[in-house]
């Protein structure tokens, strides 16, 4: 007998599910995709402990019928492309048909889904919905309920059947931080959907559904983000680069805070970020960073989005274009604007008052000290070993990592050590 066999389904279905669901916020983000590609305007967000126990997504979209409801568990089943040349012109956020079926065979799935009257031929007189149970990939229940239009999906005990995957998430209190950065960016990336995110009954998102991007910063980021951000308008031969970022007054540590779509996708991309530095030239220190809301508008058959299993990364095909838009988008916006060029905390650090040595008198002091000068360039050698690690990616909390070199006492004070 040879030592070569075939899987069987359900450990096929779990290594499957290892790319698409890594924790509870892949389940999160692969479920509101799908609700927003259902046309929904109004999605609610459930959790409980950090979403590990229970996951629930509500929607008004346009829900499914019975037929549907089934097919949709099973792999790689989906409305979204017929042949392999429509992977090459994606305008949905889901296209593969592997979520459902993933999540499915690592919990315990609860849907309820009803589509309006005279949506779909098999339910064109139906007022009654479907509710599907499915344990670990097998169906234990499937019938008809009264329920209201749209779709209900409850998800519970992530990996209850794959203890090896359970014990490696981590903390409530982690696993929440990252929910809550997947929803904040897919709330930012559409306006026009009402969001709300509790946890343990606790709200802990609402964005307003307004329309209104700016409104939506000033929700989600906060009063004082917004009131520091211009607006981006720029349409370049390749991409139309719409959005806002923060004034040179108002900046942070790190680039996390950028938070960039293509075509309504969240999507991560070190060029694209450099490209956005580059609009703001000297008006940054070397190791400050803008908080951005930038959205690209391009062709999707100039894409390639298939190229990561969490879709978060893609592939330009006139990718100096696109970089050189955002770099215009970025100068455009701030030119002629009243730009602080540096915070006033900043001034209070680097400003060195000339009263207190009769010799400075009547003396400009540089804005910042050539001590302060060494310290950003070790801070920004700092920031460049921490992106060649893992550029752009967040990092779990409780994960720790060998700290950088240790710049020496010279380089930091011009003294020896």
């Amino acid at each position: 007998m040879g030592t070569i066999r075939i899987l069987d389904d359900e450990t096929i279905n779990q290594i499957a599910a290892g790319e698409v669901v890594e924790r509870p916020a892949s389940v999160v983000k692969e479920l509101v995709e799908n609700a927003i590609d259902a046309g929904a305007t109004r999605i609610i967000i459930e959790l409980k402990e950090g979403g590990k126990s229970l996951i629930r997504i509500r929607d008004n979209g346009c829900g499914m019928s019975r037929e549907d409801a089934v097919l949709a568990f099973e792999k790689h089943s989906t409305s979204k492309i017929k042949v392999i040349g429509d992977v090459y012109n994606i305008r949905s956020l889901g296209f593969r048909g592997e979520a459902l079926a993933s999540i499915a065979s690592v919990a315990q799935v609860t849907l309820t889904t009803r589509a309006a009257p005279g949506t779909l031929v098999s339910d064109a007189n139906s007022y009654s919905g479907t509710k599907l149970v499915i344990h670990g990939g097998e169906i234990k229940k499937n019938e008809e309920i009264g329920c209201p239009l749209g779709t209900t999906i409850l998800v519970e005990n992530l990996f209850f059947n794959v203890p090896a995957r359970l014990k490696y998430l981590k903390s409530d209190r982690t696993e929440l931080n990252h929910i809550l950065s997947s929803v904040t960016a897919i709330s930012l990336s559409y306006p026009g959907i009402f969001f709300e995110l509790t946890h343990e009954g606790r709200r802990l998102i609402m964005s307003p559904g307004s329309g209104d991007l700016l409104e939506t910063v000033s929700s989600i980021l906060g009063k004082t983000v917004a009131r520091q951000m211009v607006e981006l308008h720029y349409a370049g031969p390749k991409a139309e680069v719409r959005g806002f970022v923060t004034k040179p007054s108002h900046t942070r540590a790190n680039h996390k805070h950028i938070f960039l779509f293509i075509n309504h996708r969240h999507v991560r991309s070190p060029q694209i970020v450099r490209a956005i530095r580059e609009g703001f030239g000297t008006l940054l220190p070397p190791v400050r960073h803008p908080v951005g809301v930038i959205q690209l508008f391009i062709d999707p058959k100039e894409l390639d989005v298939n190229i990561h299993p969490a879709k978060t990364e893609v592939r330009f095909q006139y990718h100096d274009d696109v970089a050189t838009s955002v770099t215009r988008a970025v100068k455009f916006a701030l030119g002629g604007k009243d730009l602080s060029s540096i915070s006033m905390d900043d001034k209070q650090r680097g400003r060195r008052s000339s009263s207190t040595s009769g010799s400075n008198q009547g003396k400009q002091t540089p804005f910042f000290t050539k001590a302060e000068h060494r310290r950003m360039a070790v801070a920004e050698e700092r920031a460049k070993y921490d992106a060649t690690t893992d550029e752009l990616h967040e990092f779990d909390q409780e994960t720790s990592f060998p700290p950088p070199p240790t710049p020496s006492t010279k380089l930091i004070t011009g003294k020896q050590e």
